[in-house]
C-alpha cells in the first residue's frame, strides 16, 4: 500500500485476553470451588485437569512456544469441547503460528459455541484480511461491533482494514471511534493521519501524527516530517 508519507499503517492486530484468562486460571486454583464441570451433554470433566491443561498452555503461549501451547489446548478441548478458552487460545496460537485457515477454523468453533463473543468475530476478522478475504474479514468486523461497539481495537482493526483497502473515507470514521473510545491510542491517530495524508487534509494528517507523536509511536516522526510543511 502507498501513503505519502514513509510508513505504513499498524495493521490490525488480535485482542488479546491472556492476562484475563491467567486471573481466572489463578483463581480457579485458589479457591479449588470445583473438581469436575458438567458439559451440555450432561457428561462430566475434570474441571482440575481441563484447567491444568490451560494453565500449561498459558505458560507455553507466554514463553512464545506457540506449538506447545496448541498440543496443551488441544487436550484440555478434547477433555471439554465447551472449554472457551482453551479453543479461543488455540486459535490465537495458530495465529501466532501463520496458520490462518486453522485459526478461523479454531474461532468458527468459538462462536458456534459463544455466537456472542465478540472478540473471536475481531480476530476471526484479522485472520480473514490475511488471507485477503475482505469481504469475510469486513463482515466479521461488523459483526464485533455490532455485539459490542465499546471495545476501541475493534474500531481500530476495521479502520486498518479500510485503509488496505483504500476506503479512506470509511477508514477515517472507524478510527475517529476509535480515537472516541481510547483517545490514548497512538495507532489510531497515526493510521488516520495515514487516511486524511492520502485524501489532501494534511492540516488534520499534521496533528493527528503529532498526537501519535506524543503518545509514544515513534514512527510518526517520519509523518510529521510529511505533513507538517
Amino acid at each position: 500500500m502507498q501513503t505519502k508519507g514513509k510508513t505504513l499503517p499498524v495493521m490490525c492486530r488480535d485482542i488479546d485476553m491472556t492476562k484475563i484468562f491467567s486471573i481466572i486460571i489463578t483463581l480457579f486454583f485458589l479457591t479449588n470451588c470445583t473438581d469436575r464441570q458438567k458439559t451440555s451433554d450432561n457428561h462430566t470433566v475434570d474441571g482440575a485437569e481441563t484447567n491444568q491443561y490451560c494453565l500449561l498452555g498459558l505458560q507455553k503461549f507466554q514463553a512464545g512456544d506457540f506449538n506447545e501451547a496448541v498440543k496443551l489446548y488441544s487436550h484440555s478441548f478434547e477433555l471439554d469441547s465447551t472449554n472457551t478458552e482453551a479453543i479461543y487460545m488455540r486459535g490465537l496460537s495458530k495465529g501466532k503460528l501463520g496458520d490462518s485457515k486453522g485459526a478461523i477454523s479454531d474461532y468458527s468453533i468459538l462462536i458456534s459455541i459463544s455466537p456472542n463473543d465478540a472478540v473471536a468475530y475481531s480476530n476471526r476478522a484479522n485472520e480473514k484480511a490475511k488471507l485477503s478475504d475482505n469481504d469475510g474479514a469486513l463482515k466479521d468486523y461488523e459483526a464485533a461491533i455490532k455485539i459490542d461497539s465499546t471495545i476501541s481495537d475493534n474500531y481500530l482493526n476495521l479502520g486498518a482494514h479500510f485503509l488496505i483497502l483504500k476506503r479512506l473515507p470509511d477508514a477515517d470514521k472507524a478510527l475517529s471511534k476509535a480515537i472516541e473510545l481510547n483517545p490514548n491510542d497512538p495507532r489510531a491517530y497515526h493510521n488516520r493521519a495515514l487516511a486524511r495524508g492520502d485524501m489532501g487534509q494534511e492540516e488534520l494528517a499534521c496533528s493527528d501524527s503529532k498526537k501519535a507523536f506524543e503518545l509514544g509511536l515513534k514512527e510518526a516522526e517520519d509523518d510529521i516530517k510529511d505533513y507538517c510543511k
